[in-house]
């Protein structure tokens, strides 16, 4: 078993605010290895991926709210606190902002 390789530089992801019409790129943790989206407010036995709303200027998440939260973990020792302990992933946007949000693995991302 090996480490598994870094996300960042393989994973692009980009935004377009809803009243432009450009794609801007999200800058992800060079550490970053796992990305998770969701758009429910917490899940296995009611953990929050966000943490607590308060002290990281979140807003409190919704399944009907119409937004995906986006959130990523940089080791397997970090996800392990956050099923242990709580403690919440790397917070990393969410679409309430924006119109649009498009992810590609691997290459160039499509035009």
């Amino acid at each position: 078993c090996g480490s598994a390789p870094q996300l960042a530089p393989r994973l692009s992801v980009q935004f377009r605010r809803r009243e432009s019409t450009e794609w801007e790129e999200l800058a992800l943790p060079s550490r970053l290895k796992t990305v998770i989206l969701v758009n429910i407010p917490s899940h296995a036995a009611g953990r929050n991926l966000w943490g607590k709303h308060s002290s990281r200027g979140a807003t409190p998440q919704s399944f009907s709210d119409g937004v995906l939260e986006m959130t990523g973990f940089h080791s397997a020792g970090h996800f392990g606190c956050y099923l242990a302990l709580s403690q919440p992933g790397s917070l990393l946007g969410c679409s309430r902002q924006t119109g649009s949000t498009r992810l590609e693995q691997g290459g160039e991302l499509k035009k």
